[in-house]
C-alpha cells in the first residue's frame, strides 16, 4: 500500500565549497559561482557585539579561505594589520558595543565586567547602548 502527502520539495542551494566547524551550526558555504557571496553562520566574532572592523576582517579571511583556497591567505591578514598600524580605519569601526538588557543592578558585582564598570560610570540604564575600545599593541599580536 502506498501513501501520497503531496509535498513539494524544494532544492534551494547547492554548495560547491563548504567548511563545517565542530561547533553546532557554524559554516561557511560557497555555490561556486563568482557572482554569489558565501554565506557565513554563526561564525565567532561575527555577532553585533563585535567592532564592525572584526567582523569585516572575519569575512574577508573567510570569504578568502573558500572562494580563493589555492592563494596564499598570510597577505590578506598583513593588510588588516597595516590599516590598523597607518590608521586607515575608521575609529568608530573598533569599538565594541552592548545594549544593557537588564537594569543595572542586575547584573554581577563585578568590578572586571566592562558593562557593569561603564554602567556605573556613565549612569545609563536598560535599553542604551554603551561601548568601548580593546587597545593592546598590535604588534604583540603578530
Amino acid at each position: 500500500m502506498s501513501t501520497s502527502i503531496n509535498i513539494i520539495i524544494e532544492h534551494k542551494n547547492r554548495f560547491l565549497f563548504t567548511i563545517i566547524f565542530d561547533k553546532k551550526n557554524r559554516y561557511i558555504a560557497w555555490t561556486g559561482n563568482p557572482e554569489d557571496r558565501p554565506i557565513l553562520k554563526n561564525l565567532d566574532g561575527m555577532s553585533r557585539k563585535y567592532p564592525i572592523w572584526i567582523k569585516q576582517q572575519i569575512e574577508k579571511i573567510a570569504t578568502h579561505l573558500i572562494t580563493n583556497s589555492h592563494v596564499d591567505l598570510i597577505p590578506v591578514i598583513k593588510q588588516a594589520f597595516e590599516d590598523l598600524d597607518y590608521g586607515r580605519s575608521d575609529p568608530k569601526d573598533l569599538q565594541f558595543t552592548e545594549q544593557l538588557d537588564k537594569n543595572p543592578k542586575h547584573y554581577p558585582n563585578d568590578k572586571k565586567l566592562r558593562v557593569k564598570v561603564l554602567i556605573l560610570e556613565l549612569g545609563v540604564g536598560i535599553g542604551e547602548i554603551v561601548y568601548w575600545y580593546w587597545r593592546t599593541s598590535w604588534n604583540n599580536l603578530r
